[in-house]
């Protein structure tokens, strides 16, 4: 997953708060990644990949890079973004 550290949703508010590829500056930076991420993974469906795993909904002790905050009360991605993301995604490549 993409890291996004989300002042006062955080488990730890130090530094060390951990995303692949290091933190975005901005949010639309953030979303930009992911959506980077699917066409990717789009890209890769095409030539035979059958699945792809995102691996935090949620952000954990130390690590910023999930779907939601620590604490469950910010969506990062609104489930209408993500459904427009993922267009295509689920359907047959042939």
């Amino acid at each position: 997953g993409h890291g996004w550290p989300i002042e006062g949703h955080l488990f730890d508010n130090s530094p060390r708060n951990w995303g692949y590829g290091g933190l975005p500056k901005t949010v639309d930076e953030y979303k930009d990644r992911y959506r980077e991420s699917i066409r990717l993974l789009k890209e890769l469906k095409t030539q035979g990949i059958a699945s792809g795993v995102y691996t935090q909904t949620t952000d954990v002790e130390g690590e910023i890079n999930g779907l939601m905050t620590y604490d469950r009360r910010v969506i990062k991605i609104s489930a209408d973004e993500l459904r427009k993301i993922h267009e295509g995604l689920l359907s047959p490549s042939h």
